[in-house]
């Protein structure tokens, strides 16, 4: 066999498990030119037996010997089942042959012949029925069969073999020649398919036993019991040609035997690893959406559109996809680093990104010790919320400690990194509208009044203090010490938007707080812990200080290091870490496509490239072998137990393709994978009943009558009997090696007789032509010609095994036509349908057995068809049970494949959704991400007068926040034109877009030129003002402005954050831009001078003057003049009393 180029290759990427040049065909692309030709070069190549098959003809075993142990172990089910229901038969076969040993004896003794042979063969069979139970037994306990299953086959075949040869010795005595021969063949045929050794060894077995038993035979039967043969030479050969044909089958049967074995471990076993990748990417998508969105929040989104993918792609006429609750009593938080300017003018990209996610990370688990859900970063700013999603009746509590823990984890920050920064933190409660807008860089936000108000307690705080308002004082049942925050001296016009404000001092200690470890819980490990409402357990460390709040307490862990990783784990063990998941999705490209098929290796790689490949496949197995879906697969409940159709949700469509399997496989004219593929099957099996057919004759003219010549019809019926099987064999062997693509009508007449109801009429037919062949030679004969009727029975067991044949059909009607082909040949072995003349008596064939029993044993011959019937039926249905394990094991692969591919497609998206394609190929060798920028074009662009549209009275704002998410999701569609490719949006912020160009180390290599790319980010601001103004026309009555910042410059990108990663730059050009857009003129393009010496080649500006820009000082601004600016004139919008009345389009 030579090795062939099917392959199961993962590619964690695209999450395509590719079945190459496979026999299915599912996933080729028939309009790839070069799949095409490789198609084409790999017809009429010899199949190997399976997928991962060693490479030698004559050892039917995996390529490995580690693979090939794992497989004995996991085909144990199979194995079990075989011999189980093997033992069952020879049980039921010697309770059938006491019955008939008992009736002889019987009658014997009535007629006074009684013998003791009968009585010795009725008490052997007694025994073996015993020893058989006891086996069955055995066979039954798992465990006892997993460690001892080749001995209890190795001993039942012993008893077999025993007994089989035992009855030869007896022939004649105790049973007649055809219930010997009968014995016999299904011995071998039981030695090919149960004795656990090699083939080579079973093979040699087989071949000693059939000698053994025919010298016992043939030497026993010359000894004068008057038994009539025509020649003991012909006699010979007739013999050794029927046991060439028991082998010829029993080698077909065991090579498909554990050929289906082979091929359905390595299918299973993928379907296991195809699983445990998909749950690894479900695993990865769930940290990977609480890094976008609560899991609530995703549910809500996938309820309410099951078919809709995560990224909210939708087929909503109206409106996008749009998820929005309003939330009641929630506290919210602004936190922002003072004095981070400074710190982060002297440090490089790799040190200010790992500052910022050092810190960042701090805050991360501060969020889920105090039950509080992180909204995101903006630059310095930090801000989150409690009492949302999930609601929290100490929301503002939980904010409270969330801020005193900050504060602390910034002096201690500041004491380890040896710099002087401080935190700002300011809370509000009321109620927000919470829940995503956008399509790229989506995330899970709040809006509302209170929310802006929240802002502003951060922006009007005290560096070091928690600045809470009076709606948040209210909410925390006095258990804080709070003074007077003095805000009318800081700005008056704010107070009257909060009222008085507050400073918190510290908690208040009640009495039965002195000892804080007296209200603690204790888990079973002795830890003290507390119960957050998320009902997520968190184990607190023991060796807190009694100072301060909780989180104070927590973050003394903190202090070190060289333990920080593990402290900030430690609060919630039971929630994976998001840089962990993160690095182990991107890293599964890699590791995947080692556990599929054919392993890629580096072949430049140092070492033994076999033991490289032993070591991956030990990796292998070790990730499968302890999977339950391994057993279950096994474990034959797909099937019905009694039909063989498949059961389960989808059994009816399971069923189908297994029908159409080959007549796909025939239409779509791919070349043949391996051993078991529908078209080769049906070559070997015609090939094996062209054999029959022509071996039966030759057998026939041995046996049956020396002057076999004179039946000249019969012949003719042999010779055009064999020309059909004989032709449709080599035209399938032909079909099966052809190379070039075959004429129309061939191929037309090929997938006629593919098709699952031809397949069987033609199957049928083929397998009842040894039957018709053996059938049409009886005939009406004198005594003295008329041949024995044992060697009619004789061949008629071949002639029933020959149903064994064609065994990708049914078994049922397999089973059915060697019944139906019985219920005519034995009655018109028994019944006296020759005339009877006086003088001149014909007959089909002679009973000599029978003469010489008395006739008490003329109903052995029936007991011996239909004991040879229920093997033969036992044998097909197992071998039905094999194929359609096999299909269905390809079947879950396949579905597995495509659950994984949806997984991975929701994956890529929440990956890009947070950080760029080129990040996050970098993120794949590293666990943190910085670089440094270089003419980095930066843009800010807000909706300045959202706030006058927004409305908190009319629905509770939701529909405004609707215009607001299908404004920001028409923007983000620009991002898709292929022009602005080297774009990146890096967050909304409120009405804010951010974005930027030149972060792809690419650009400048595929671009025009270094400075094309800022070019091109005008060119994207000139479209978002189209996309506004788009947008106004279908506004009632309002128009929504937009105004730009554009700087470019130096900055800093990183990833940084421990449970909700974000990609975010960093900057003096981000502040920049960020002051161009705030200082900016609405509706218009506000530019630095830098960015206006470079883009001015290419568009026009127009001097603002010299302005005040916080932290530059004075500096002149310039305006973009677009060619239409004089006819895109910003009309005010009428005041809210002047509104008709407000009627929004249908929302469902």
């Amino acid at each position: 066999m030579s090795e062939t180029s099917v392959a199961y290759n993962v590619n964690s990427r695209s999450s395509n498990v590719n079945f190459i040049c496979h026999e299915n065909g599912k996933n080729l692309n028939p309009n790839d030119e070069k799949e095409q030709n490789k198609l084409k070069l790999s017809r009429g190549k010899q199949p190997v037996f399976f997928e991962r098959a060693s490479p030698k003809w004559w050892d039917i075993s995996m390529n490995s010997r580690v693979l090939e142990e794992q497989y004995k172990i996991s085909s144990l089910p199979q194995v079990r089942s075989m011999l189980v229901e093997s033992l069952a038969f020879i049980c039921i076969s010697c309770i059938a042959w006491i019955i008939y040993f008992s009736i002889i004896q019987f009658q014997g003794q009535v007629q006074g012949q009684a013998s003791p042979i009968w009585s010795a063969s009725a008490i052997w069979s007694g025994i073996l029925a015993v020893l058989c139970i006891v086996l069955l037994i055995l066979a039954a306990q798992k465990k006892i069969f997993k460690s001892y299953s080749a001995h209890l086959a190795i001993i039942f075949l012993g008893l077999l073999i025993a007994t089989g040869l035992a009855s030869t010795y007896h022939t004649n005595l105790t049973i007649s020649t055809v219930g010997s021969f009968f014995i016999a063949a299904e011995v071998i045929i039981l030695i090919y398919l149960i004795l656990p050794f090699p083939i080579a060894v079973n093979f040699c077995v087989a071949i000693m036993f059939s000698i053994v038993f025919e010298v016992l035979h043939f030497g026993l039967s010359t000894n004068g019991s008057g038994t009539i043969l025509p020649s003991i030479t012909k006699s010979i050969i007739a013999h050794v040609i029927l046991h060439l044909l028991l082998h010829a089958l029993g080698c077909q049967l065991m090579v498909n035997l554990h050929v289906l074995r082979h091929s359905t471990f390595w299918k299973i076993c993928q379907v296991v690893r195809t699983t445990q990748v998909r749950n690894e990417k479900e695993e990865c998508k769930a940290v990977m959406i609480k890094s976008v969105m609560p899991v609530s929040v995703a549910k809500t989104i996938l309820l309410k559109n099951p078919n809709t993918d995560i990224n909210g792609k939708g087929s909503n006429k109206v409106f996008r996809p749009y998820t929005m609750e309003r939330k009641e009593n929630v506290s919210i938080l602004y936190a922002d680093i003072v004095g981070f300017t400074q710190m982060s003018a002297n440090k490089t990209a790799a040190e200010l990104v790992g500052l910022l996610n050092d810190l960042f990370g701090r805050f991360d688990g501060l969020c889920q010790l105090n039950g509080c859900e992180k909204i995101s970063t903006l630059g310095d700013c930090y801000y989150c919320v409690a009492g949302c999603p999930e609601s929290k009746p100490d929301h503002a509590k939980c904010c409270v400690e969330m801020g005193l823990g900050m504060v602390a984890a910034i002096k201690d920050f500041c004491r380890e990194h040896n710099i002087n920064v401080n935190m700002r933190v300011g809370i509000h409660t009321g109620y927000v509208l919470c829940g995503i807008v956008g399509t790229k860089r989506y995330r899970f936000d709040v809006w509302s009044n209170d929310v802006t108000i929240a802002n502003g307690m951060e922006q009007h705080g005290i560096p070091g203090r928690i600045h809470i308002s009076q709606a948040t004082l209210d909410c925390l049942n006095d258990q804080y010490v709070v003074e007077d925050s003095k805000l009318e001296e800081r700005d008056k016009n704010f107070m009257e938007k909060t009222g008085k404000t507050y400073l918190i001092v510290e908690k208040k200690h009640k009495p039965n707080e002195e000892n804080p470890k007296a209200n603690e819980k204790v888990d079973a490990n002795g830890s003290p812990t507390t119960q957050c409402e998320n009902n997520v357990k968190l184990n607190i460390p023991t060796e807190a200080s009694n100072e301060g709040n909780t989180g104070r307490k927590w973050l003394k862990r903190l202090s070190s290091r060289k333990h920080e990783q593990r402290a900030i784990q430690k609060p919630a063990p039971n929630l994976v870490d998001s840089q962990e998941a993160l690095a182990r999705m991107l890293n599964q490209e890699d590791r995947s496509q080692e556990w599929f098929g054919e392993h890629t290796v580096r072949i430049f790689q140092p070492g033994n490239l076999t033991r490289i490949k032993q070591e991956e496949d030990k990796e292998f197995v070790k990730s499968i072998k302890e999977d339950s879906n391994m057993g279950k697969m096994y474990k034959n409940k797909t099937v019905n137990r009694w039909s063989l159709m498949f059961l389960g949700r989808d059994s009816e469509k399971v069923e189908r393709d297994y029908r159409n399997l080959c007549e796909e496989n025939t239409k779509s004219d791919e070349p043949i994978a391996d051993f078991i593929s529908p078209r080769y099957r049906l070559f070997l099996d015609l090939v094996l009943s062209s054999l029959y057919t022509l071996l039966i004759f030759i057998s026939s003219i041995l046996l049956l009558a020396p002057d076999i010549w004179n039946s000249v019809a019969w012949i003719v019926m042999f010779v055009i009997f064999f020309l059909v099987v004989f032709t449709l064999a080599l035209l399938s062997g032909l079909y099966t090696c052809h190379k070039v693509d075959l004429s129309p009508p061939m191929q037309s007449f090929a997938n006629f007789c593919s098709t699952w109801k031809m397949r069987h009429i033609m199957g049928g037919v083929l397998l009842l032509v040894p039957t018709l062949l053996v059938l049409s030679h009886l005939s009406c004969r004198l005594q003295t010609d008329a041949p024995l009727c044992s060697n009619y029975f004789v061949l008629f067991c071949l002639v029933i095994l020959h149903f064994l044949n064609f065994n990708q059909l049914m078994s049922w009607m397999r089973s059915l036509l060697a019944i139906v082909a019985s219920i005519i040949f034995v009655p018109v072995m028994y019944a006296p349908v020759c005339p009877d003349l006086s003088s001149n008596a014909t007959y089909p064939c002679l009973f000599t057995d029978v003469a010489n029993f008395g006739g008490r044993q003329q109903y052995e011959f029936i007991l011996d068809v239909a004991l040879l019937l229920c093997f033969v039926w036992y044998i097909n249905r197992q071998t039905e049970l094999g194929y359609r394990l096999d299909f269905y094991a390809e079947h879950k692969v396949e579905l597995t494949r495509q659950q994984m591919e949806r997984e991975q497609t929701q994956v890529d998206a929440l990956i890009e959704n947070f950080i760029p394609p080129h990040v996050s190929k970098v993120l794949k060798d590293q666990r943190v991400y910085s670089k440094t920028h270089y003419k980095v074009g930066v843009i800010f662009g807000t909706i300045v007068n959202f706030n006058e549209l927004y409305e908190e009275d009319f629905e509770g704002g939701f529909e405004f926040i609707r215009y607001l998410s299908e404004l920001i999701s028409d923007v983000d569609e620009l991002l898709n034109q292929p022009q602005y490719k080297d774009i990146e949006k890096i967050k909304t912020i409120g009405t804010t877009f951010m974005l930027a160009s030149g972060l792809n180390p690419k650009t400048d290599q595929e671009s025009t030129g270094p400075e094309s790319h800022l070019c091109k980010l005008m060119d994207f601001c000139i479209a978002m003002q189209d996309a506004v103004d788009t947008f106004n026309k279908s506004m009632l009555n309002f128009h929504l402005i937009l105004r730009i910042g554009f700087n470019h410059g130096e900055v800093t990108a990183g990833v940084i954050g421990s449970t909700k990663r974000l990609y975010d730059i960093w900057g003096d050009t981000v502040n920049t831009a960020s002051r161009m857009d705030s200082t900016g003129v609405p509706g218009r393009i506000q530019v630095s001078e830098n960015s206006k010496k470079v883009l001015e080649d290419h568009f026009e500006f127009m001097s603002c003057g010299t302005k005040f820009i916080k932290g530059k000082g004075m500096m002149e601004t310039f305006l973009l003049v677009r060619p239409d600016e004089d006819q895109r004139v910003i009309k005010p919008n009428p005041r809210p009393d002047d509104y008709p009345q407000f009627n929004l389009p249908p929302t469902n």
